[in-house]
């Protein structure tokens, strides 16, 4: 599963219910996509992402959204959280 840094995004979405390490079910609660739509949260948690270091980045409150077709980080929450993120020639 392929995870995308987004700039633009200021919550963490992953499509795939089985990346979540903790969850619970939302109820009807929609927010507003990249395309301007609305798109059903079905669930709220937890995913660890095992990066190429093999360290572990924990992003909480990640919203489970089946409609979505790439998992987003969200620049903002990681900055929030202390990490700082640089973008250097189309790297990160």
């Amino acid at each position: 599963n392929e995870w995308w840094i987004d700039s633009r995004a200021n919550v963490h979405v992953c499509a795939d219910k089985k990346l979540f390490s903790s969850y619970q079910e939302c109820g009807t609660h929609t927010i507003s996509i990249g395309n301007g739509s609305l798109a059903c949260i079905i669930g709220l948690g937890r995913v660890e992402l095992e990066l190429s270091s093999r360290n572990c980045l924990v992003l909480d409150n990640v919203f489970h959204i089946f409609e979505i077709r790439k998992n987003l980080i969200s620049v903002a929450l990681l900055a929030q959280q202390g990490f700082k993120v640089v973008f250097e020639s189309n790297e990160l």
